[in-house]
């Protein structure tokens, strides 16, 4: 509780962004997430049974029409007893390994459910065939992690209503030992599932993050064990703390051990073969090949295991039950405690060995080594397995009961710790300062033909970027350079067409005799491997500057003595050549993007599906409640004695028909038949209950002379509306036609809500009305209305007032959507108008600007004749006499 409160603090602190994070906890047997974001707390994301953990399992059923069907966490465990060949659990061992690797084996000893085939795209990874439909590994995951994330939507948006609630990011938790190939396939799942991950964590990181978040640090570096077994391995990590000079917490991984199959699903497994011994033992007659045949035996007697295991956390002995186990035969057994921890004796010495290996090989070469157990200030257990007695007495037994720590939330500090982290991978959120030095728990090599390179030794701190020189580069025209985690060979870099690559460095005029290669390599956060570049470099004696920028002759000739200083005869330059490189996979290989969106596209479509599901089984769920409620009302005292007898008695029948027809009937409904069938019964109860209400009410001459006026009178405001709206129409049609324009054209292109009812409709309504209205009216100038059965008069009364209010609303509905098209049509007009006035306004505009130019050019014209003219009389004793007619004649007709 004290970390839960302490953390919540935390998430109050937080300085917040636009931005939600997913922190998730994938184990082998249990779920758990959290979700960070604005306005939100900081609390585990609950189950739909309201848990807070699932089971890391689903189930994919096919119907017989070919329809699937999922089921995840709890609600998937009943359907594995029944349909033990759709269950899909324990898949974390299974993740990126390949079809023939040893995990893959046992996982096939204990679940001979589904059938597990060879992915496709020959990828070496597993897949599992369910029904007509093959689905790999990373796709069933992605499943899970779509169905957390959408469970995890639904909090953020009832959280904070009306805010964005879509989650693109998310942070996962992975064990120490996961290889490349598995931390890819958890990226490709998450991937198909909508989930950017900023970070994979290390299980035993998170839990020393939850750890330190919630306390101070003011002195010494501290030393913590963190000793995790889960559901399928056994983690110890030796952590320091301390505080750093800005206030901040510093965690240092110093060393770090493990097992990989020491957990609680081999404790199950012990137990399950226990008591299959007892029961083949009572049954000589089968055999345990036989017994293995049958997935579901197998299955029901692995949940027994598991519960057996359970109880014996807390018990000496627990009494195991299974119905009908195997060949309908019942079984029952005793199994004691000590019989368990017997069975396990080989497995104890595992027990403690990751923590002495952990002490004996630190990571970091500072620490002594051996490093004592008396320089720890605690052992911090997590896990559900360190719950186990045998677990506890041995860890007791080399630690002291003193030194384990038994403040910390061993369920929930893991994925509590891994958000905290992906809060500062992401910076998503501003929070208190943190600092992790992690630390790899394997050697990352390269390899060029015979020459390897360890780039990242063991030890080496993570998000770290090295460039390295490749040697022994052959003079072949194709490179391969091969990745390699812990000695295996995982990826590997290939050229096809070197020479073509480093063209630059040979060309002639060029030719460089001494070529190096570097590869540029980095070791991100999550501890994935890349090389990111590869470069090839003249290494004879070559300068290699900067591209020599042209200048002009005047500058060259300021800058001689510069130039003859940095002059440099015989030697030429050459630069750097970036070499693409194609990468492959080697043995397993992760998903392609192609088959990536396919996924992704294929959960899609089965989420629709799923949600249409869910829609018709809420309507049937609302049909079957109100059915039930319905049948409680009709046998209520007064519906009995005031109710109308024959529709009481039709609603009894019509509730009994629905409920029959929900239990045989109904898989194939839709949504509107369900609806339909809910409105029936929604009006015939009203009807009862109206009919109850006006009890006291007397049906005479009166009320329907009231009730007739009352509804003719609406439907004549109608009648009388559509008038107006018509008359309104032909006024402003002449208006548009005045102006030239197309009135039918341009109320066509106005797109408002139809009204309630077409023109056909209405006419019909007032026929029918208009014959309900007459038949009123001669019962009450016949007086004859008190002849008619009580029930008979009440309907008729309630026909006409539903028709008075339909027409109130018929009328309200055509007013607004008359108006509105006036409205826009006057308005439309209204901007025509004034478009033909500016135009003629700017026509008038022109054409006086027009004449009053003409006008002033005339006037400069004539100046200019006088001008000439002037000057013909200067100069007449120097011109022809016979010239002067013509210049007066010319000036003249100007």
């Amino acid at each position: 509780m004290r970390t839960q409160k302490i953390v919540t603090v935390l998430c109050l602190l937080l300085n917040t962004v636009l931005g939600a994070l997913l922190g998730i906890d994938y184990g082998q047997e249990f779920t758990k997430a959290v979700l960070v974001a604005p306005g939100v707390p900081f609390e585990v994301i609950l189950t739909p049974d309201s848990k807070r953990k699932d089971n890391s399992m689903m189930a994919i059923k096919e119907n017989s029409k070919g329809e699937i069907e999922r089921y995840y966490g709890s609600s998937a465990s009943s359907v594995c007893i029944r349909n033990p060949e759709t269950c899909l659990n324990h898949l974390k061992s299974l993740i990126g390994v390949s079809i023939d690797d040893v995990s893959t084996i046992d996982y096939k000893k204990y679940h001979s459910g589904a059938e597990m085939v060879p992915s496709k795209n020959n990828r070496n990874t597993v897949a599992f065939k369910l029904g007509s439909s093959v689905y790999p590994v990373e796709e069933i995951l992605a499943m899970s992690l779509d169905d957390i994330k959408s469970r995890a939507e639904d909090h953020l948006k009832h959280a904070v209503p009306g805010s964005y609630s879509v989650i693109s990011d998310a942070v996962i938790t992975v064990p120490t030992f996961f290889t490349q190939s598995q931390r890819l396939a958890l990226k490709d799942a998450a991937e198909i599932s909508g989930l950017k991950v900023v970070g994979l964590v290390d299980d035993g990181i998170s839990v020393a993050v939850n750890y330190a978040s919630s306390r101070q640090f003011n002195g010494d570096k501290q030393y913590h064990m963190i000793y995790d077994m889960g559901a399928g391995s056994l983690q110890a990590t030796l952590v320091s703390i301390s505080s750093s000079d800005d206030g901040g917490i510093v965690i240092d991984v110093e060393a770090i051990a493990y097992d990989k199959s020491l957990g609680g699903q081999l404790f199950t497994q012990s137990v399950y073969d226990i008591l299959l011994q007892k029961f083949l033992s009572e049954h000589p007659s089968f055999s345990e090949s036989d017994f293995n045949k049958n997935s579901k035996s197998m299955s029901k007697l692995w949940q027994a295991a598991e519960k057996a295991k359970t109880i014996l956390s807390a018990n000496t002995d627990t009494r195991v039950s299974v119905e009908s186990l195997y060949n309908d035969i019942d079984f029952r057994a005793t199994i004691a405690r000590d019989e368990f921890e017997d069975y396990n004796a080989e497995h104890v010495h595992r027990i403690t060995a990751p923590i002495i290996e952990a002490l004996s090989h630190p990571l970091n070469g500072n620490l002594t080594s051996p490093f004592p157990l008396t320089s720890l200030s605690s052992v911090i257990l997590t896990g559900g397995s360190t719950r186990v007695p045998m677990v506890k007495k041995h860890l007791e037994s080399l630690l002291g009961s003193e030194l384990i720590a038994k403040n910390v939330n061993a369920d929930e500090s893991a994925v509590f710790g891994s958000t905290l982290r992906g809060v500062t991978l992401s910076q998503m959120f501003k929070a208190k300062q943190m600092t992790v030095n992690e630390r790899s728990v394997y050697d990352y090599c390269l390899k060029v033909g015979s020459s390897e390179i360890n780039v990242f030794p063991v030890g080496t701190p993570l998000a770290t970027k090295k460039v390295v020189e490749l040697e022994n580069v052959d003079s072949e025209n194709q490179l391969t350079i091969g990745l390699y985690e812990n000695g295996q060979l995982f990826a590997s870099h290939e050229v096809t067409d070197l020479k073509k690559s480093i063209k630059s460095l040979t060309q002639e005029g060029k030719e460089c005799s001494n070529i190096n290669y570097e590869a540029t390599v980095e070791l991100s956060e999550s501890r994935l491997l890349s090389l990111t570049r590869l470069q090839a470099k003249c290494a004879d004696e070559a300068e290699y500057l900067p591209p020599v920028d042209t200048e002009s002759e005047d500058t060259k000739s300021e800058n001689s003595t510069t130039s003859e200083t940095i002059e440099k005869p015989n030697k030429k330059l050459f630069y750097p050549v970036t070499i693409p490189t194609q990468l492959k996979s080697v043995h397993v290989k992760p998903m392609g993007s192609s088959t990536k969106v396919s996924s992704s596209l294929k959960i899609k479509e089965l989420n629709k599906k799923d949600a249409v599901k869910r829609s018709i089984e809420e309507l049937k769920n609302q049909l079957e409640s109100k059915l039930y409620r319905v049948r409680s009302y009709l046998e209520d005292e007064e519906v009995v004695e005031k109710g109308p007898a024959s529709q009481v008695e039709a609603l009894s029948t019509l509730v009994a028909e629905n409920l029959e027809w929900l239990d045989y009937d109904s898989d194939d409904a839709s949504a509107k038949d369900i609806r339909e069938k809910l409105n029936s019964v929604s009006d015939s109860v009203a009807f009862i209950k109206s009919y109850i209400d006006l009890n006291d009410v007397t049906f005479d001459n009166n009320l329907f002379t009231t009730i007739y006026n009352t509804t003719l009178n609406s439907m004549q405001n109608v009648q009388e509306l559509m008038l107006n709206m018509s008359e309104d129409a032909l006024s402003l049609m002449q208006q548009y036609e005045k102006e030239g324009l197309d009135f039918a054209k341009e109320s066509q292109k106005i797109k408002i809500k139809s009204p309630p009812l077409s023109d056909k409709e209405l006419d019909n309504l007032f026929n029918t009305v208009t014959e309900k209205l007459e038949h009123v009216r001669m019962l009450t100038e016949k007086d004859t209305i008190s002849d008619l059965p009580r029930e008979e008069l009440f309907k008729l009364y309630q026909e006409l007032q539903n028709y008075s209010s339909r027409f109130e609303a018929i009328m309200a509905s055509l007013e607004d959507v008359h108006s509105q098209r006036i409205n826009r049509l006057t308005d439309k007009l209204r901007k025509h108008i004034e478009r033909v006035s500016n135009e003629a306004l700017k026509a008038a505009l022109k054409e006086a600007k027009r004449q009053q130019e003409e006008e002033k050019s005339h006037e400069q014209n004539e100046g200019e004749e006088q001008s000439s003219a002037s000057t013909s009389h200067t100069n007449e004793d120097i011109e022809e006499p016979s010239e002067s007619p013509k210049v007066q004649t010319s000036h003249d007709e100007l």
